[in-house]
């Protein structure tokens, strides 16, 4: 016969160990951020935007649409000339300001392309089908003003 011994806690120790056993659990997710394929990779590991058309908007390509997908206060703080908001959590209050083409390149940002990608996940089931997320390393950033670079 096996000598089966059984743990006996009293009732909050057995809480603050399954409080740590999810905890413990939790962690991997944060780290994967929760999303899959292009939602989730670093902003280094974001493709770069075709520099042809970065350069077509900046020409003044009035079919490119540039959305800022960064909050209503962030946007206010300073963003790039041009550029339309549409906050990534707030896509219905904003939908208005979607291009009406759905064909039309989409050039989505955000600080470090999260956002971004995210809003462009909601744009695709929208149907919009160019659609294009400013890597953090094509955005210059100063105190007061953001650009986009081409060629970073």
């Amino acid at each position: 016969m096996t000598d089966a011994r059984v743990l006996r806690l009293p009732a909050g120790q057995w809480r603050a160990l399954l409080l740590l056993a999810l905890i413990i659990a939790a962690v991997p997710l944060s780290f994967a951020g929760g999303h899959s394929g292009s939602a989730s990779a670093a902003p280094e590991e974001r493709p770069l935007v075709d520099p042809a058309l970065l350069q077509a908007y900046l020409d003044g390509d009035s079919a490119i649409a540039l959305i800022d997908t960064r909050s209503p206060a962030e946007y206010a703080a300073g963003h790039i000339s041009g550029a339309v908001n549409i906050p990534f959590d707030d896509l219905e209050n904003f939908s208005a300001a979607l291009p009406a083409d759905k064909t039309a390149p989409v050039v989505l940002y955000c600080r470090t392309g999260r956002r971004a990608s995210i809003l462009g996940e909601q744009l695709a089931e929208r149907g919009y089908t160019s659609l294009h997320v400013l890597p953090a390393q094509q955005i210059q950033r100063t105190d007061d003003d953001m650009r986009i670079l081409p060629q970073p």
